[in-house]
């Protein structure tokens, strides 16, 4: 069983790799590979925490990849999941990439929702580790909404 659990974490070492060097083609679909052993070799419920994880490396996969549909269903999917199993830090992160997405989306209010979401998580559950990440996403909401929100609404006057 230990080897299993090795072999995992090295697919999931690979795909992050992969992505960090730009493959994310490659790395999409090694993660998809990977995603598709949970129904069968990782299937046992002990496997969630890191099934889940997979998808987050999807979510993040599919954004770079510009694939902002499939990232939400893919990051909502996580959502789903960690609100029925209780995995407060998987959800943390979840609502903070569901927030890069509505920001490339230029939906700020639906980025400034997430962003809330995931501040609650950390408030609810100590989630101490995580909390940078909260604030380098809340620093780009703020600066992007900055830039962009008065330029749109200048547009929309000129």
């Amino acid at each position: 069983m230990r080897a299993q659990e090795l072999s995992l974490d090295k697919q999931i070492e690979r795909i992050d790799s992969l992505q960090s060097y730009n493959h994310v083609d490659e790395a999409y679909k090694e993660a998809n590979l990977l995603y598709s052993k949970f129904s069968s070799i990782y299937s046992d419920e002990k496997y969630l925490k890191d099934k889940l994880n997979v998808m987050l490396l999807i979510t993040e996969i599919q954004v770079l990849r510009n694939k902002w549909d499939e990232a939400g269903e893919w990051g909502y999917a996580v959502i789903d999941y960690t609100d029925r199993y209780n995995f407060p830090d998987i959800a943390y992160s979840a609502h903070l990439k569901l927030a890069i997405i509505y920001e490339q989306a230029e939906n700020y209010e639906q980025c400034l929702n997430q962003i809330n979401k995931a501040y609650e998580l950390y408030k609810a559950n100590n989630l101490k580790k995580l909390f940078s990440t909260y604030y380098i996403r809340k620093a780009c909401f703020v600066v992007i909404s900055t830039i962009r929100i008065p330029l749109f609404i200048l547009q929309k006057k000129g």
